[in-house]
């Protein structure tokens, strides 16, 4: 075990910020970091670090923690292993106590024994690859033959599996090991006879690591000719391996990646390889499988900026294509290049150098539109109908990106190329995205019906309260209370706040709305004191905030107010943060209830409209439809934080 005082010494010498950053790109905001969470998926940040406070918070899924929980979790480590993690990443010695079997045995898992079965292999592939004469006669002269260099070699932990069937197998037992996890861990088949052999039996093998550089799986690729196999066999999916979930040298390329806000996606492991060996180390590979979402966030949580480098011929092209569409659906900025003369990033990488290599890319790389464009419109030639469906091909990949701007300018630049009217582009865009998201939510009378619970709960509020009231209330306590702390990464000012601005809610006093303002500026002020306000240069400022606070007792025990909000409105002993979550959440009704009825009017005036073309119909219930899906998401998190029962 590790010894107490050297644990202080990792935990204390570890920085939230740099051991995070490793796996996220962090961006200030306010005295925090916000990313987007590497813990489930999201466009919007909503993941807090507190550098000063040395802990995570994300506000979505609701993880939280510090340095070594962190690594814990993302990484599916025990407590130890994120601890030698971590002093490794500081270069801190661990010399670690001895322990008696009982103990060690106590503190294994089925996790950890996967990963010292998939560790074990890797030495002996190795060592099979450098040592043994079948290894470097065929393995190691293999990859001398490409190009690889010693060093190459070792950083990627290169290998080689001998032909015999239970070579591996047999080696592995001898050394402690048992067959239940050198199964799990997908190093051996199990044939149903009950016979054993080795997975990767006459192959050189890629181990494949995770973000932290943990070997989590192995490929193997055959050398000699034989059509009966498979050229590359992979690990199946295991307790520590999910193919959709991991690029190959990412763990090697994300700090290139964050420098450079931009990555190089190419198909095959050598690709990876030979890129890195010549100095271009922002490269990552799908493996020779098809892109997947998983993958591909993992990529965005390091840059948005993506350039797709596949071979020249058709196989290559295509898989250019069946990927392009996913990487725009995500946001992210795409260009393509391909490589002359039916070259590969490998191989062309080799005849020029990395430094030519890198010059190439950047005088071909081509927007999507462009290189899509012109690759389906030569194809098609003057057959109209053929044109048409290029056409449309095209637009349907513009309508995937999420971000309006961006669809716009796309639009524009298309028309052009295409020489189609860019109105005509824009309504072919609007009526790919109103089918999309037709598809993806429920019937629209449907949705409308549940919405009306949460309408009649905020109607019956406003029956048994002023239109102020509910702004009132929470307006009072943001003064009170709002510099306390809400949770470990925000005060109560924060929370509220900042709730109300993602929410895009409107204040309808026109008096807190200048308030608000004012609590938005002082948002990062740790000098904040909300009896500022009463000293405001602003009159309405200072009025307000006076009336709001004065007499502060007297509104505690109004028993009108009490009984009509349920809210027990807090002293200093009483709990302010749930006084604080019960009165924001009466707003939230409210203010969703207007929504919904706002909503359901312009639905209704939708219906009826005469005077609207198809494409604007479709443009105005997409329009509609989105704001519907966004108040949902409200709603469900206001269900979640106070427990509040509302439509679903």
């Amino acid at each position: 075990m590790i010894p107490r005082p050297l644990v202080d010494t990792i935990i204390n010498t570890a920085r939230i910020d740099e051991v995070i950053g490793d796996f996220v790109v962090l961006k200030k905001r306010g005295v925090n970091l916000m990313a987007c969470c590497p813990f489930h998926g999201e466009k919007t940040p909503s993941f807090s670090v507190s550098v000063t406070k040395g802990i995570y918070k994300c506000f979505g899924c609701g993880r939280a923690g510090n340095a070594v929980n962190f690594v814990m979790e993302h990484e599916s480590l025990t407590y130890v292993e994120a601890l030698r993690y971590l002093a490794k990443k500081y270069n801190i010695e661990v010399v670690e106590e001895n322990i008696n079997p009982e103990e060690a045995k106590a503190l294994s898992t089925e996790r950890d024994s996967v990963f010292i079965a998939l560790n074990y292999a890797a030495k002996y592939f190795q060592e099979q690859l450098t040592n043994s004469e079948e290894g470097k006669n065929i393995g190691l002269s293999y990859f001398k033959e490409r190009g690889f260099r010693d060093e190459t070699i070792e950083k990627f932990q290169l290998g080689y599996s001998h032909e015999n069937r239970t070579s591996f197998y047999n080696s592995a037992l001898k050394n402690g090991l048992t067959e239940e996890f050198i199964l799990k861990a997908g190093l051996i088949s199990k044939l149903e006879s009950g016979e054993v052999i080795d997975r990767y039996r006459g192959r050189v093998t890629f181990p494949i690591y995770n973000l932290s550089g943990k070997i989590i799986a192995f490929a193997g690729r055959i050398l000699k000719t034989n059509d009966k196999v498979a050229k590359y066999v992979n690990s199946p999916e295991t307790l520590v391996y999910h193919k959709s979930e991991h690029l190959y040298g990412l763990h090697i390329a994300k700090t290139a990646i964050k420098k450079a806000d931009l990555v190089y996606l190419v198909e095959g492991y050598t690709d990876v390889i030979t890129l890195v060996q010549s100095g271009v180390e922002n490269v990552v590979a799908s493996s020779g499988t098809s892109l997947t979402d998983g993958q591909i966030r993992l990529v965005t949580r390091f840059t948005k900026n993506i350039t797709v480098l596949y071979d020249g011929d058709a196989a290559g092209i295509k898989a250019a294509l069946r990927g392009i569409d996913m990487l725009l659906a995500e946001g992210m900025n795409v260009k393509v290049v391909l490589f002359p003369d039916n070259d590969d990033p490998d191989s062309y990488c080799r005849k020029v150098g990395g430094t030519a290599f890198e010059e190439y890319i950047a005088e071909n790389a081509k927007d999507f539109i462009l290189f899509k464009s012109q690759l389906l419109l030569d194809e098609v030639k003057q057959d109209v109908a053929q044109r048409s469906n290029a056409i449309h091909n095209i637009v349907e990949s513009i309508s995937k990106i999420p971000d309006p701007i961006t669809r716009s300018l796309y639009a524009a630049e298309s028309s052009k190329i295409l020489q189609v009217e860019e109105q005509l582009i824009i309504n072919e865009i609007n009526k790919q995205r109103g089918i999309k998201i037709r598809e993806q939510i429920q019937p629209v009378d449907f949705q409308l019906q549940q919405a009306q619970q949460i309408i009649e709960q905020a109607e019956q509020l406003e029956k048994e309260n002023t239109k102020s009231d509910f702004e009132t209330g929470m307006m009072r306590l943001l003064l009170k209370y709002g510099t306390k702390e809400y949770d470990d990464s925000q005060s109560v000012m924060q929370h509220v706040v900042n709730d109300i601005i993602q929410n895009e809610f409107e204040l309808e006093n026109e008096s807190f709305r200048k308030l608000l303002q004012e609590f938005v500026s002082n948002l990062d002020n740790k000098e904040f004191n909300s009896e500022d306000f009463f000293k405001s240069e602003d009159p309405e400022i200072s009025k307000t905030s006076i009336d709001l606070i004065y007499d502060f007792d007297k509104h505690n025990i109004s028993p009108n107010w009490l009984i009509r909000q349920e809210i027990s409105i807090p002293t200093p002993d009483d709990n302010y943060k749930l006084s604080i979550d019960k009165s924001y959440s009466q707003f939230k009704i409210y203010r969703i209830g207007k929504i919904y009825k706002e909503i359901i009017r312009e639905f209704e005036e939708l219906k009826n409209a005469t005077d609207l073309t198809e494409e604007d119909r479709i443009a105005k219930e997409i329009h509609l439809m989105q704001t519907q899906m966004k108040v949902k998401q409200i709603e469900r998190g206001l269900s979640d934080t106070t427990g509040t029962v509302i439509s679903r």
